[in-house]
């Protein structure tokens, strides 16, 4: 119970850190919303996917969404380096939105099954970029390390809740509307976060020690060379493939 009480009351510091500060109290709620709206929309779909093609229809979708997002994420993540991070935040944001309202659209008006499977799985690939945006975005909105800390713990514990949250509000939603509307309401968390990363202004100068995107010059190496950039250096590290295999 001690240890208990210590954790809870570490987590509850640190989202008071985070929520005195405007930049990331924005950030971490962006990404809040970003999380719970990418949970919401994939249990619609996966409801929608099970009333058209039974459990094989549920079980290839998912195979498939899991496995190109496993296949984009490095490349995508190499675009928080190439690219402003707000811009790629607002940008999967944007994309996301529009992609879902196409969706409940195509439901709606009973359009082809196969459009709505490539729409949900394309806006599901297109959050690959948000998260590791937002993690990069945020050595510009501390004042000091606490705040850091205390900013990547709220991130892990955002991430936690949404994977219950999300599906919960999806499900609970699917019990009073039809799916469509679902997907509107699905969208519009999307654009909700978009409209919070917006409002985010970085008040610490970055240091030419960040990566090229960040100091509004040229990045010096191509884009597979940053995407798989990751990779080579744990492999180079004994303590990192292990803590990585792990």
């Amino acid at each position: 119970m001690s240890a208990a009480g210590t954790a809870v009351r570490e987590t509850t510091d640190s989202l008071r850190t985070v929520f005195r500060n405007p930049g990331l109290r924005r950030v971490n709620l962006a990404l809040a919303g970003s999380l719970i709206g990418d949970w919401a929309y994939a249990t619609a779909l996966t409801v929608w996917a099970y009333s058209v093609g039974g459990a094989t229809a549920v079980g290839v979708w998912g195979v498939v969404r899991l496995g190109l997002l496993a296949l984009v994420t490095p490349f995508a993540s190499a675009l928080a380096d190439r690219y402003p991070r707000k811009f790629v935040m607002v940008s999967a944001d944007v994309i996301r939105g529009v992609l879902v309202f196409v969706a409940a659209g195509v439901i709606y008006w009973n359009g082809p099954t196969a459009l709505v499977y490539v729409l949900g799985t394309a806006a599901w690939v297109c959050a690959a970029p948000f998260r590791p945006a937002q993690m990069a975005l945020l050595p510009s909105l501390v004042d000091e390390p606490k705040e850091l800390t205390a900013a990547n713990g709220t991130a892990s514990t955002l991430e936690s809740l949404a994977f219950f949250v999300g599906p919960a509000i999806g499900g609970l939603l699917l019990t009073v509307a039809d799916i469509p509307l679902v997907f509107v309401l699905n969208g519009l968390t999307f654009l909700w976060s978009a409209a919070l990363v917006l409002g985010v202004h970085p008040h610490k100068p970055l240091t030419t020690d960040e990566p090229a995107a960040s100091v509004d010059q040229e990045p010096t190496e191509n884009f597979w060379q940053e995407s798989i950039a990751g990779f080579q250096t744990i492999w180079a590290n004994a303590d990192l493939r292990m803590i990585t295999g792990i």
